[in-house]
């Protein structure tokens, strides 16, 4: 289950982290391959405070998306893909 904190200033804190990462996730797709490791955790990163934000779908399939982009680059067994694995556990 999502634990969301509905104060409004956590609220609006989310809100700008999420602009925050979604601003860093396009410049680094503009500049880093699709399977860079600094692009595949502000995905990560992003699908957490879609997740948290109770924006479950969006989450999972943000995270699916860099999941597999990370295997098919870096193999089943890589940190990267242990670590989205970690996170998309949280998302089942």
């Amino acid at each position: 289950m999502v634990e969301v904190y509905g104060t409004r200033e956590n609220l609006e804190r989310l809100e700008r982290a999420r602009e925050f990462l979604e601003s860093s996730l396009e410049v680094r797709r503009e500049s880093l391959d699709p399977d860079d490791p600094e692009l595949l955790e502000t995905q990560r990163r992003l699908a957490e405070a879609e997740y948290e934000a109770g924006e479950l779908g969006p989450a999972r399939e943000r995270l699916d998306e860099a999941l597999e982009i990370a295997t098919r680059a870096h193999g089943e067994r890589s940190p990267i893909v242990a670590e989205l694995l970690s996170t998309r556990s949280r998302f089942a």
